[in-house]
């Protein structure tokens, strides 16, 4: 939308007001991760011993919950038989291959409001060229979702917001009137909006968002 504030023979300045949406999705496949690992493991015992559901550290690398054994959360998912070896042979290492798989998506809505001014020098009767300025006005509306698969267990982790970015647009191009009432004419223009990035996270995973843009285009226009 646009409207005149001065027109003069030659050239004419006006106010002029846009929006647009733009939106996209953004998957990462699925990623993954190997590589050796070494570790130290001290046992207590010369006989087996089984951890029973809940008496696993969890989460806690290398805790000792029994007298017997050292619980190690890599090599085994779940409860299950230890062996146990002769303290002489402390300390024992074992390297553990381990496998992580992860992947995460990304979705974004960007609602986009500029404001500016719009300058146009008449050359002829009918052929015009312009150039636009102004402040834009950037609502990002995002949703990242993360999932790493490891050990037989999946992690999963969403978030989703909202961030605002105050920028800057400026356009410019030629117009060409179709008709002798200039009601009607077919333009080519062109830009660049340029606004701050927008930095997301999840879980494991992390994006940035780049609102800025070029633009090329051409349409017609009514004058009303």
């Amino acid at each position: 939308m646009q409207y005149e504030i001065l027109q003069k023979p030659g050239y004419s300045l006006g106010i002029f007001g846009q929006y647009s949406w733009t939106g996209t999705s953004h998957d990462s496949g699925t990623q993954k991760f190997a590589g050796p690992s070494e570790y130290t493991y001290t046992y207590f015992a010369h006989q087996n011993v089984r951890l029973d559901a809940g008496e696993g550290p969890g989460d806690t690398p290398f805790s000792l919950y029994k007298p017997e054994v050292i619980f190690d959360p890599v090599a085994a998912s779940g409860p299950g038989t230890f062996q146990s070896i002769p303290a002489a042979d402390v300390p024992k290492k074992s390297v553990t291959v381990t496998t992580v798989r992860s992947s995460s998506s990304l979705d974004v809505n960007l609602h986009e409001f500029v404001l500016g001014f719009e300058f146009t020098k008449n050359i002829g009767d009918r052929l015009h060229l312009f150039a636009s300025v102004g402040p834009s006005f950037e609502l990002v509306d995002w949703d990242l979702t993360s999932e790493a698969r490891f050990a037989g267990k999946s992690y999963s982790s969403k978030a989703s917001g909202q961030k605002f970015k105050l920028g800057v647009a400026a356009q410019g191009g030629i117009s060409f009137d179709l008709d002798q009432a200039k009601r009607w004419s077919v333009e080519v223009h062109g830009g660049y909006n340029y606004a701050d990035k927008v930095d997301v996270s999840t879980g494991n995973s992390s994006a940035r968002i780049d609102v800025s843009s070029w633009l090329a285009g051409t349409g017609i226009t009514w004058h009303f």
